[in-house]
């Protein structure tokens, strides 16, 4: 591997030996980014659905009750080798960012290769998913002007429409066709997916929250009070597994809060159906609805 040009002159002249042990963590980071981004595209689909099965809760759409869980797209961080370095050079004129903070960053979209994984994915993986699942993208689903993405279980989305009628027609302020309405979701100027989005008492209702929760969510925000959100996900592994499933991240207000305690016991189901099963080609079984 070539040294970059940015370190190498470093190296042989520096300046601060603080800036110089700081710039030392910053190479070993570099190799181990530049190293991971060489990973042939053959492995695109296999990251791609750990990702958003995995680290992103999926699995709960895909098997469980979840309506549907976000993944990100652009997360706005650089990918190429030519934007590390430019944001490297950034980062020593401004050392006010502490290394361990740019670590964590940088090691989050280590083995994530967000946009790349997304573009992959929609050349062949969207072509293999059965008529119950849609991934679909759209600006980020809580307002952002990033592209962001959902994973959705048909099923399950168009029950819980249904279900919760009154209270989406209440935040939409007219009523809806729910299966019609669902073909919009990657429609942006939507003004429908627009709104439920924004509200988070519909928002709750469409990430498999409850009503209780959504409801309580959108209480403790309105005046001020910070839930207690149960959030145990872990981007930071190179080698996910599927025990380190995480329960999707929840606002807790009560003890034994019900939603949890369902997405527990479906997380053991889960595990169990995958026990002695490649997990990926178990996941495109499910995918194409042939489980």
């Amino acid at each position: 591997m070539n040294i970059p040009k940015l370190v190498w002159n470093f190296v042989i002249s520096p300046p601060k030996i603080k800036i110089f042990l700081h710039l030392k963590k910053l190479f070993f980071l570099m190799i181990l980014i530049f190293s991971s981004c060489s990973k042939p595209s053959s492995d695109y689909a296999t990251m791609f659905l750990e990702n958003v099965m995995i680290r992103e809760c999926g699995l709960y759409v895909l098997m469980g009750s979840k309506p549907m869980s976000t993944f990100p797209i652009d997360n706005g961080y650089p990918e190429t080798k030519e934007e590390f370095l430019s944001y490297f050079e950034t980062y020593l004129r401004n050392t006010r960012k502490g290394y361990d903070t740019l670590e964590n960053e940088y090691l989050s979209t280590v083995y994530l290769h967000i946009k790349r994984l997304w573009n992959e994915w929609k050349k062949g993986g969207n072509n293999k998913v059965g008529p119950k699942y849609l991934f679909v993208a759209r600006k980020n689903p809580f307002g952002e002007k990033r592209l962001g993405g959902l994973f959705i279980n048909i099923p399950n989305t168009l029950f819980t429409l249904d279900k919760y009628n009154e209270t989406f027609i209440q935040v939409f302020g007219k009523t809806f066709d729910s299966a019609i309405i669902l073909e919009e979701i990657s429609n942006d100027d939507s003004e429908f997916w627009t709104k439920v989005m924004a509200d988070h008492r519909t928002q709750g209702l469409l990430f498999g929250y409850g009503y209780r929760n959504s409801y309580m969510f959108s209480w403790h925000e309105k005046n001020g009070l910070l839930p207690n959100c149960k959030n145990t996900k872990n981007l930071l592994k190179e080698k996910i597994k599927l025990k380190d499933l995480p329960l999707p991240s929840i606002s807790t207000y009560s003890i034994g809060e019900e939603v949890l305690e369902a997405y527990s016991r479906e997380k053991k189901d889960i595990t169990r159906q995958f026990k002695g099963k490649d997990k990926v080609s178990f996941i495109m079984h499910w995918l194409q609805c042939e489980q």
